[in-house]
């Protein structure tokens, strides 16, 4: 490992390869000037770069979608790849990967990064006589008497847990690591996510929607949740948004002015759910299901009242 690379020196080689960085031919210089500025700020946040867009914007003074403009015509370039990094909310944030940095200094950003984000460790309780380092890259050092018990998380973050834990690690040396509760996927945040993948990916070899912003992320979120706990599975949700994707493209669905994707694929879907008897049946089905359940419940209301 290079002990010399530190953080500071990986930003300026990053942004120095940027500054030498030739101009596609045909391209205004205006315009490629505003690329260089936007990847050396990402540059700054290396070797994982995940800000949002309202960042980007306050750092560039400039608004949001001229922030988008700018990050879709850097990935048309080839300069930048996005990835989806999923969160704990939500919403879900994007990774930008420098694909226009050398092969040298991409290795040197896996490197750096490989000291943060090694496998996480569970240091447990020890007594005044027993004391053992951590293992090979650990940041805290030896545990120190009485050391009190914690997990070290990703990225070297130390969680200490609270006193009143029932069962904290240590206790029991024997005893097996606490299961975590996995948050079971939400689906109606998952095809909000696909529908604007799958936009994206249109919209990039598309001149006349290049730019436009698919959804409302919130709102498409909320929608599709209750459509999926109401109505269609997942599978046909996502045979419909491929369906008005296309049609969008090929030209067989207009959209108004100022109106988003998602906005005019929710009536778009409703009119083809109409047309389709099965589904038709199957919703009117449901539906009645759901108002007997309702029904039921208010009379038990009633009695116990």
């Amino acid at each position: 490992m290079d002990k010399t690379l530190t953080h500071r020196t990986l930003v300026a080689n990053a942004r120095t390869e940027i500054r030498h960085l030739k101009p596609p031919p045909g391209m205004r210089s205006g315009s490629w000037h505003d690329i260089q500025e936007l990847l050396r700020v990402l540059a700054g946040y290396l070797p994982e770069v995940w800000p949002s867009q309202r960042t980007l914007a306050a750092k560039l003074g400039c608004s949001q979608p001229t922030v988008h403009r700018r990050v879709s015509a850097a990935v048309d370039l080839g300069l930048l790849h996005l990835t989806t990094r999923p969160n704990q909310g939500w919403l879900d944030g994007t990774v930008y990967h420098l694909t226009c940095l050398s092969t040298g200094l991409k290795a040197d950003c896996s490197r750096y990064a490989s000291r943060f984000t090694s496998a996480s460790e569970v240091v447990l309780s020890l007594s005044e006589k027993e004391s053992s380092p951590l293992p090979s890259g650990g940041a805290h050092g030896s545990a120190g008497p009485g050391l009190a018990a914690e997990h070290t998380l990703e990225a070297g973050v130390p969680r200490h847990v609270p006193d009143d834990d029932p069962d904290p690690i240590g206790a029991d040396p024997h005893a097996p690591l606490p299961q975590h509760r996995v948050k079971p996927p939400d689906p109606g945040k998952e095809l909000a996510l696909y529908f604007d993948n799958r936009w994206h990916d249109r919209a990039r070899r598309s001149s006349q929607w290049r730019g436009t912003r698919p959804s409302d992320r919130g709102k498409a979120i909320g929608y599709l949740r209750g459509v999926m706990l109401t109505q269609v599975d997942p599978d046909i949700a996502r045979a419909h948004i491929d369906a008005f994707i296309s049609a969008v493209f090929s030209g067989e669905v207009e959209l108004k002015e100022e109106q988003l994707p998602f906005e005019r694929f929710t009536g778009w879907w409703g009119r083809q759910a109409v047309a389709d008897p099965v589904e038709t049946a199957r919703l009117n089905e449901i539906k009645a299901r759901l108002l007997a359940d309702r029904d039921e419940h208010l009379r038990r209301l009633d009695g116990s009242g």
